[in-house]
């Protein structure tokens, strides 16, 4: 394939031909590769602990780690236990015969984990980045997006006959009563209110979550065998009913009363035990654990469920994540990279800082609190600095004479839902993270005005401190440059440098802004791949990101390593490259905000007017795209 053709093909062909997506993956990237590296050095360092725990006795979080580890592969002792507890559960909530006998049990059926239509959970008040709000929307419905519920969606019947499949035959499995009239209901329930969700379109507007108002005027809004819930919620968050929630979904919360009926209580019920027994399946026996993750797998294309192995390992790290990441990052980054990697960071800022200054459709004003917000930018590089101390508190608890995996983990989940209400109403600590360090990707917080980069991304083909900087300058770097620039994207420009929603923008400025967000999504809408269009506005502010991102980082570039430009191009397209199915590229299509990534390699460097100079491309090639066509923002 000729580079100026297919950049992306090019650079990736050899690896694209001979690479074998793994059976239990969806897809393979250099993201996967990495994910696969470290998974398989955390299975080989548990193994260590469970057969020496002296190594982890005075680390607390990880010999927690280490028995709830053992716990979850000591299958024989707990099979029977797990099924009794799941058993125990359906038989509580068969006790539930209305609405009202739910309301006036609430929190003990929520402390049981039942599923409800209504959702809430507290994260940051956008307006006041460090108190806490409760966000109140839906609860996640069968097919992956509210538009596969419009009529005649291509794939929405194949999906729903998937679902019927595989639940029936984890079900059958549990010597269900009636399991086929119980998946009818589900999905009539289910249908019953996807239509009022907000699609993932319409998600990717994050802004749009807030709209605070007090939790009794929230409460009004619902249904009349509801009305209990905010005095039951306000006691147990220790709040007034006067305090400021947000219902992220008006329109959802509008038609509650359209569902949530006596007619449909026996659909709901369906539903929420349906649902209830296939949560409990990550905690069965692995037969059971197989069954019920398939209908998952077949909407992926995955070919085979994850290994017993590398699932139990996985259970311990969805509870002790943070601990186990910060033992991997601490082992994995030397001091000279660390430095290496915030030189980098602080000459992108620089770069970024610079560009702005120079920005020629920005006023002095809106230049000026850019440039605030850039350098109060809190830079949070390999690992925290400290842990939640959530993991003081959290233990892992089991019986001794029924040892059941599906008790202690619902034991974990009150554990850290008791502590999240208890600590509700102090103030949100910035220094904590939202990702382990073994975690291969990185963020941009607006509530927090900070990046983070853990460990686990800063490695190859992303950064090699034994590399030329223009390659590293075009993975790494461009990634730093990217999570920089969601600062300034269509949702993070709508936050201020201490992380509040607040309009900082000159009214022509951000007319302007709009104008060319509105230019990134035709860059990108309908441009067709192997499965599919590319959704422009779901994908627009990563879009914003990738441009403002690789952008910078070529600045940066040219000012370190200008003798190899052709690295720089060569590792952005080799960080993007990936294979997989046409299932999960078609999900993705429809509820990933980040474009595909062979659009994100080619697109992007087909906008970057020195990707054209350097490369002498003319309207003949396929990777030519005019300056008339090309789209600067940041």
């Amino acid at each position: 394939m000729r580079l100026e053709d297919n950049f992306y093909n090019h650079v990736n062909q050899n690896w694209l031909d001979t690479c074998k997506v793994p059976a239990d993956l969806p897809a393979l990237s250099t993201f996967h590769e990495l994910y696969l590296q470290i998974e398989k050095e955390g299975l080989n360092q548990a193994q260590i602990w469970l057969e020496q725990p002296d190594l982890v006795k005075d680390q607390p979080q990880l010999l927690n780690f280490s028995k709830l580890l053992k716990l979850a592969r000591t299958e024989s002792k707990r099979t029977c236990n797990d099924l009794n507890k799941l058993q125990t559960l359906l038989d509580s909530f068969n006790k539930y015969t209305n609405w009202h006998d739910i309301v006036a049990d609430f929190v003990n059926y929520k402390n049981l984990e039942f599923p409800f239509p209504i959702v809430y959970s507290s994260s940051s008040d956008m307006k006041s980045a460090r108190k806490k709000m409760l966000y109140f929307g839906p609860n996640a419905t069968i097919l992956p997006d509210s538009s596969y519920y419009a009529e005649n969606h291509p794939q929405a019947k194949q999906l729903l006959d998937s679902y019927r499949t595989c639940t029936l035959n984890y079900l059958k499995k549990l010597n269900w009563q009636a399991a086929e009239a119980d998946i009818e209901r589900t999905i009539k329930f289910d249908a019953s209110f996807a239509r009022f969700t907000k699609s993932n379109e319409a998600k990717s507007d994050y802004v749009d979550d807030y709209h605070p108002l007090s939790l009794k005027d929230y409460i009004a809004k619902l249904p009349a065998m509801l009305q209990d819930l905010g005095t039951i919620i306000a006691k147990q968050y220790a709040i007034s009913v006067e305090t400021k929630v947000s219902d992220a979904e008006p329109n959802f919360t509008a038609n509650l009363a359209m569902f949530m009926t006596d007619d449909n209580f026996v659909n709901f019920k369906s539903w929420a035990k349906v649902n209830i027994a296939l949560s409990a399946s990550n905690y069965l026996n692995d037969e059971l654990r197989i069954l019920g993750g398939a209908f998952s797998r077949a909407m992926m294309g995955v070919k085979e469920a994850r290994s017993f192995e590398k699932y139990t390992f996985s259970i311990a790290q969805s509870y002790f994540g943070d601990a186990f990441g910060l033992a991997y990052a601490k082992k994995h980054i030397s001091p000279a990279a660390k430095a290496n990697i915030l030189d980098m960071l602080k000459n992108m800022i620089n770069v970024y800082k610079e560009r702005l200054q120079a920005n020629s459709w920005l006023s002095a004003s809106t230049k000026e609190m850019a440039i605030k917000k850039l350098e109060h930018l809190a830079l949070h590089i390999a690992y925290p600095d400290k842990l939640s101390p959530l993991y003081d508190e959290l233990t892992v608890n089991i019986d001794a004479n029924e040892p059941s995996l599906l008790a202690t983990a619902m034991d974990l989940n009150r554990q850290i839902r008791a502590y999240k209400i208890k600590h509700f109403n102090e103030p949100i600590d910035p220094e904590l993270w939202s990702m382990t360090a073994d975690t291969v990707n990185a963020y941009y917080s607006p509530s927090e005005n900070c990046i983070v980069f853990p460990a686990a991304i800063l490695q190859p083909p992303f950064y090699d401190l034994n590399a030329t900087p223009a390659s590293n300058y075009g993975g790494i770097g461009a990634v730093m440059a990217h999570e920089i620039s969601h600062a300034f994207d269509n949702n993070g420009s709508q936050f201020d440098e201490e992380g509040n929603l607040c309009n900082w923008w000159q009214e022509s400025d951000y007319a302007n802004f709009k104008l060319k967000t509105n230019e990134m999504i035709q860059l990108f809408d309908k441009r067709e791949t192997p499965v599919g269009p590319c959704n422009g506005k779901l994908t627009v502010s990563e879009n914003i990101a990738d441009a403002g991102g690789i952008s910078c980082a070529y600045t940066a570039c040219l000012k370190d390593d200008k003798a190899h430009e052709a690295d720089f191009y060569v590792n952005w397209a080799r960080i993007w490259r990936m294979k997989g199915s046409d299932e999960y590229f078609k999900l993705l299509l429809s509820i990933d905000c980040h474009a595909p990534n062979l659009l994100r390699a080619n697109v992007q460097l087909m906008n970057l007017a020195s990707f054209q100079t350097f490369y002498k491309l003319n309207p003949n090639d396929k990777m030519y795209l005019s300056k008339e066509q090309q789209v600067t923002i940041w």
